[in-house]
């Protein structure tokens, strides 16, 4: 992505951005058009359509997020650094002054009934993040931090999903506290496992 086309590059920031805080059916090209200052040449030489455009820009920042979740994963050497995704996902969870909650979650919500790519997109995506938090649990209990005992798979499921609740609820109250508070819960129930 870094050889990337500017072109190309403002268009994809431009829609990620109006998808994130708008959704995918409110935002209009000719909007993702204005706030790139791009033509419809310019978009239709990178994107044959908007599906392909929001596909583009779940692998982007899915890729971005992955790298940098990836680096503390697999760097984790006790349950007292899995705090620092309370930052982390309070950053996800914010654009600019409003709380947009998480974007690939709101994608889910809006389409994963309706279009099976993106559907099938995301699940690969949250597979991908359950395996990756499901390393980070284990290296704990290589480092005898957590019980032999605890389930990883489990574990891990159940914080992702205690996250994506607090991103909608986060979302629909206009209130980050949320997120501080399940994260909290998700990891307390993580530390009962600590030895």
């Amino acid at each position: 992505m870094c050889l990337m086309n500017a072109s190309k590059k403002k268009i994809l920031y431009s829609a990620y951005h109006l998808f994130r805080r708008q959704g995918y059916n409110a935002t209009g090209l000719q909007e993702i058009l204005d706030k790139s200052k791009t033509g419809k040449s310019q978009l239709y030489h990178h994107f044959s359509s908007k599906e392909e455009l929001l596909l583009e820009s779940l692998k982007f920042y899915s890729e971005k997020v992955y790298a940098e979740t990836s680096k503390f994963m697999y760097g984790i050497k006790s349950l007292d650094e899995f705090e620092r995704i309370i930052a982390g996902s309070r950053r996800l969870a914010r654009s600019q002054s409003v709380i947009v909650g998480c974007y690939f979650g709101s994608i889910a919500g809006e389409l994963a009934v309706t279009n099976p790519s993106i559907r099938k997109f995301l699940v690969d995506l949250y597979d991908d993040w359950q395996k990756l938090f499901v390393a980070g649990l284990e290296e704990l209990k290589n480092r005898s931090l957590i019980s032999k005992d605890a389930k990883t798979d489990e574990l891990a499921e159940f914080f992702l999903v205690s996250v994506q609740g607090a991103f909608i609820l986060a979302k629909t109250t206009e209130d980050l506290s949320v997120i501080d508070r399940s994260i909290q819960k998700s990891l307390n129930y993580i530390r009962s496992y600590a030895i």
